[in-house]
């Protein structure tokens, strides 16, 4: 599970694999996710064009492994809990949060990466890798974390929404 959770956040994010926010189970209920555009088209900070469709109650990402399977939930203005994972549930979920900037046409995706020093409560070490219990737990510690002055792991610039 963890090699391809690792080709997961290289796929997503374009970073490497350090450390995750994971849960066993997703965590955001379709009801709880916001699907405001059909597409949603972005470069990723390594240069590379990703365009992720709404596919039932999911935005998809096609990548060399088969899909990888978004959801946001809104947690305040301009900011979003991605929940990330494979067409198999068993793989598990990946985690970040996410400031949005249409105006600017920028997202900056924060708490991608964890180590022991993210441990918090509803945060707790796994293994390699930092288990999430809640969305709200994990939303507290990141939101927390920005506003604490923590910098982007990853900035992608927004092409287009339909």
């Amino acid at each position: 599970m963890r090699r391809f959770l690792s080709g997961l956040v290289l796929a997503a994010t374009g970073l490497v694999l350090a450390g995750c926010f994971v849960s066993e189970t997703p965590l955001i209920a379709p009801g709880d996710a916001a699907f405001p555009y059909q597409e949603i088209a972005f470069t990723q900070s390594d240069g590379e064009d990703v365009t992720l469709v709404r596919e039932g109650d999911d935005y998809a990402m096609p990548t060399s492994e088969g899909k990888v399977l978004l959801r946001f939930q809104p947690i305040r203005d301009d900011y979003y809990v991605v929940q990330m994972g494979s067409e198999d549930p068993a793989e598990g979920w990946l985690f970040a949060l996410l400031e949005v900037d249409l105006a600017a046409g920028t997202a900056n995706a924060y708490k991608v990466i964890g180590s022991e020093a993210d441990v918090a409560p509803g945060l707790t070490l796994c293994d390699q890798v930092i288990c999430i219990a809640s969305v709200q737990a994990y939303a507290d510690y990141a939101i927390a974390a920005v506003e604490g002055g923590a910098e982007p792991e990853a900035t992608y610039t927004i092409r287009s929404t339909r």
